[in-house]
């Protein structure tokens, strides 16, 4: 589980800074020059509204759909992790007779026995 959150905890990190430097080097990535607003108002316009569309993007909804995201990562994580320890401890408890109920290994091996008789 200590892995598993370590690896976690730095993906997350990653990711907001690398969200982090896109909004801050923002405005050279995406330069509009000022002259066209008296040579072409119609366009500039445009440029400038589709640009601070993309600036809110990045500054406002990728933070904000990834943290969603990545919590729901680490919930799902921390979920079968979970599962694995209740699974093994349930397993380290319980009577051999049990596994083939956890298994259904009974199943298994008529399914095993159906197989081999068709590929004869």
């Amino acid at each position: 589980m200590d892995f598993y959150f370590r690896d976690t905890r730095g993906f997350g990190k990653f990711i907001e800074e690398y969200i982090t430097q896109t909004v801050e080097r923002f405005d050279a990535d995406y330069p509009i020059k000022e002259d066209l607003e008296s040579s072409n108002p119609d366009f500039y316009h445009f440029l400038v509204d589709d640009v601070s569309e993309k600036w809110w993007q990045f500054s406002r909804d990728y933070p904000c759909e990834f943290r969603a995201s990545y919590i729901s990562q680490v919930y799902s994580g921390i979920d079968t992790h979970l599962a694995k320890v209740c699974m093994l401890h349930y397993r380290t408890h319980q009577p051999e007779k049990a596994w083939f109920k956890i298994n259904n290994v009974n199943e298994w091996k008529k399914n095993i026995i159906t197989w081999k008789s068709m590929l004869k």
